[in-house]
């Protein structure tokens, strides 16, 4: 710990020390400097700064904070005119600002130190009073430094100590804060929100005159006036929200930014609209369009910080911006920089409301051509909450695919890909049964080879995919996706809740005609094809290798149509509308017998499986392996016909984004238990002679 004595002209026998944090120096050898004076503290300060080795990131403009161990961040005494040196025009406004809290989006995106920096860089000193100095210009004694060493190990650092009756005569103190009244607030939020008022139009009305003639040439200084323009407007935005988060504001205050759509405008006015603009005028505006989103994507990441009461939109909108990176960049590891950022906030907010489909197409966007960007276009589509507008960036990939499009590389395990995926595309486009023909017989002859298919890696890819394309990627008139729903509610218990009884429904009830279900669509009957061709290779291969994440999410699937069937038996209508295309007599079961017979053998049925499968309920007791969120379980979670197949919390706090997809033999054997509580669900539905092969393996 490096010590600096200091005497006040005044007062030259009592000695003050001044303790730095420990962590900012460069040694302690020399420590002990000649004391000096008040007067003298710049030169003082210079002199340390050489002794000081800074941290290796430093900003332009220090701000001084106190640590969780409440040791001080500032590296020395500054002298009291470097108080002083701000920016000219930042100067002026906290000059003429009425609170000085109101400014900090200002200070914190121009770097220059805010007025209350004054007060934490002296609140990051301790002045200890000693005695026995023998003058101003001579060293402190050994006994003193010995003394001050003591009473600096038995004081916490980080706190501003004064004696009675001292006097620091050029030395700045932390100036008293007075209490903003009510009405004070009042007054400056009024004032914040006519100055966002009037930059908000005026970047609406020039964004509008630019947009309305896009061949125009702009010079550098009507771009840096442009850039100049929507920074203002954002940092008006940040005052806005910082002075209606104020300790002073009432309740109705604080619901401003709600009230007035806040956050909606600052992204449309202040950010996209802006960005749209620039990006069609590349390659013009290649300098500033990067260096606008370097500023949006610093102002984002500050209000994600500041004001959490719109967690949600700061985190879409830094997924956004980071994707409208991705979408200029030409450079290969830059892009992937981008992208992984991207896709790590877009994953933040699907954990946060997965049930949102509008999140899963922007993960897809990021990913290259293949069964992943199918997968993901078709999970988007069959949330809980679909996104319609995925359908046309699903249609758009699909003539990619089938204009061969598609990279493929050597590997057999692409070619497989490349072929389900032109299947996939052409059912989805809705080619003649011919070419669909055609496409799908290549790609099963290509699945059923050993070893040409990586079903690690794409399996449940695959079988996403397929699953979505029997809720018909999105059709409002689907006929599965509207059954799920209705069963869906039974599952809810809102008629129960009521004292009806789903019999008596039959009014809310969707009629065949209504979803189809008087001719099933030629398209969903090659999709339910499809699915079941998929489905057979990965039965008969080995039932401990690559394909058991394939077969846990097909079973899961299979179960979620038991119990939908037997919810809704008691709804004829439903009910035929549910078996019109696909039912449970169309799995091959006594090949799924054969693997859970396999899996068994390998992984010995436990007493808790049995037991939570006889009564129904969710494995997810610590006692069984199974109470782990498997890779899979987070690609099928929000999807409509995964709604009540996870108990409550079952994604909770259980494990990191990019740490869910490691797989080890934990998990391997948590896919077994699940694979073999699943089976047994079937059989306790209705299929007995499935539980009878089953309990003859377990006894």
């Amino acid at each position: 710990m490096v010590l600096c004595t200091v005497h006040t002209p005044d007062e030259p026998d009592n000695t003050w020390t001044v303790v730095r944090p420990p962590r900012c120096h460069k040694n302690t050898k020399g420590a002990y400097r000649k004391p000096i004076r008040a007067s003298d503290v710049s030169t003082a300060a210079r002199r340390a700064q050489h002794s000081i080795q800074k941290p290796p990131a430093v900003a332009k403009s220090p701000s001084w904070s106190l640590q969780n161990n409440d040791t001080p961040s500032m590296p020395s005494v500054l002298p009291q005119h470097s108080m002083l040196v701000t920016n000219g025009d930042y100067a002026q406004e906290q000059a003429q600002e009425p609170f000085g809290d109101f400014g900090s989006a200002h200070a914190s995106q121009r770097n220059s130190p805010a007025s209350t920096a004054l007060g934490r860089q002296l609140a990051a000193l301790e002045f200890m009073p000693q005695s026995g100095s023998s003058g101003p210009g001579d060293k402190p004694s050994r006994s003193t430094r010995q003394a001050v060493t003591r009473n600096t190990k038995a004081r916490p650092t980080g706190i501003l100590t004064l004696a009675e009756k001292a006097n620091f005569t050029g030395l700045i103190l932390q100036p008293d804060s007075p209490h903003v009244t009510e009405e004070q607030l009042t007054t400056e939020i009024r004032a914040i929100y006519a100055g966002l008022i009037m930059a908000e139009a005026k970047c609406i009305n020039v964004d509008a005159a630019l947009a309305a003639d896009p061949n125009s040439k702009l010079e550098d200084s009507q771009w840096q006036a442009l850039v100049a323009l929507h920074r203002t407007l954002m940092y008006e935005h940040h005052d806005f929200c910082m002075a209606t988060r104020h300790p002073s504001a009432t309740p109705s205050l604080r619901g401003l930014p709600i009230k007035y759509a806040m956050p909606a405008r600052m992204w449309k006015h202040a950010i996209h609209t802006f960005l749209e603009l620039l990006r069609h005028r590349r390659p013009d505006s290649q300098d500033y369009l990067e260096s606008f989103l370097y500023l949006a994507y610093q102002m984002i990441a500050l209000l994600y910080e500041t004001v959490p009461e719109f967690l949600d939109t700061w985190i879409e909108c830094l997924g956004d911006l980071a994707r409208y990176r991705t979408a200029i960049e030409t450079d290969r590891p830059t892009y992937n920089s981008w992208a992984t950022a991207a896709a790590g906030w877009y994953n933040k907010a699907s954990d946060r409301h997965p049930q949102i489909g509008r999140l899963y197409h922007h993960l897809a966007i990021l990913q290259p051509p293949g069964l992943h960007k199918l997968a993901l276009y078709g999970k988007s589509m069959s949330c809980v909450i679909p996104f319609s507008n995925a359908r046309d960036s699903l249609a758009h990939l699909c003539a990619g695919i089938l204009k061969n499009q598609l990279h493929v590389d050597c590997s057999p395990s692409r070619a497989v890909e490349a072929a389900l995926c032109k299947v996939s595309a052409a059912i989805c486009l809705g080619w003649p049964d011919a070419a669909i023909s055609e496409n799908f017989d290549e790609a099963i002859s290509f699945l059923n080879k050993p070893d040409t298919f990586s079903w690690r890696f794409c399996g449940v890819p695959l079988a996403i995919a397929n699953i979505s394309a029997l809720f018909g990627n999105g059709s409002s008139l689907n006929f599965l996706r509207q059954t799920l729903e209705f069963t869906n509610r039974e599952d809810t218990k809102l008629y129960h809740d009521s004292g009806e009884k789903l019999s008596e429904c039959d009014d809310t009830a969707p009629s065949p005609t209504d979803l189809g279900c008087a001719e099933a669509s030629r398209l969903l009957l090659w999709a339910k094809r499809l699915t079941l061709a998929c489905w057979t290779p990965a039965l008969r291969l080995a039932s401990t290798g690559d394909t058991m994440a394939f077969n846990h999410t097909m079973l899961s699937f299979v179960h979620c149509l038991a119990r939908a069937e037997a919810n809704c038996k008691a709804v004829p209508s439903v009910y035929r509308a549910l078996t019109s295309v696909i039912t449970l007599s169309d799995f091959a079961w006594s090949e799924i017998s054969e693997l859970l017979n396999r899996v068994a053998q390998v992984y010995p049925l436990t007493l808790a499986i049995m037991q939570h499968a006889k009564q129904g309920t969710w494995p997810g007791s610590e006692d069984v392996l199974s109470a782990m969120p498997l890779p899979e379980d987070w690609s099928l979670r929000g999807m409509i016909w995964q709604f009540a197949c996870f108990c409550p919390g079952w994604f909770n706090g259980k494990g990191d984004i990019w740490e869910r997809m490691v797989e080890d033999d934990r998990a391997t054997i948590a896919r077994a238990e699940r694979t073999i509580y699943l089976g047994l669900r079937l059989a306790f539905v209705g299929y007995v002679c499935l539980y009878v092969v089953l309990k003859a393996n377990i006894s």
